[in-house]
């Protein structure tokens, strides 16, 4: 397998612009004056911010769990014929976490600016 300087180019290229795109929203976490959750000062002002740690908690484990979910669908696929298997399995498997995902991210955007609006104005 050769491999060509034009796609070691648009790798290195994709690569660069990654980093960009991760950072395109502006997070929901801020600091709060006066809120430290490890000394034990809190006040009604910090219960948006944990509530914000919260679902971008909740959110990454649901993420994390569909990037498994279309990892083990992969093997299923690729490993089907070894097994004597129908691939159907596999492709539904996939399928599901591939709109799961997608309804993760949508609520997460939902979810992202009914906390900007209701708690930080």
């Amino acid at each position: 397998m050769h491999i060509r300087p034009r796609h070691i180019a648009s790798a290195a290229l994709l690569m660069a612009l990654l980093p960009h795109a991760a950072l395109a929203q502006q997070s929901i976490i801020t600091a709060v004056p006066g809120c430290s959750f490890d000394t034990g000062q809190i006040n009604a002002g910090c219960v948006p911010a944990f509530l914000a740690h919260i679902i971008r908690f909740v959110f990454g484990l649901s993420g994390a769990f569909a990037v498994i979910m279309i990892v083990i669908a992969g093997y299923q696929i690729a490993l089907a014929k070894v097994f004597n298997r129908d691939r159907s399995e596999g492709f539904t498997r996939l399928r599901v976490a591939v709109v799961g995902f997608i309804l993760c991210a949508c609520s997460w955007f939902i979810v992202d600016f009914i906390v900007q609006s209701l708690a930080f104005g």
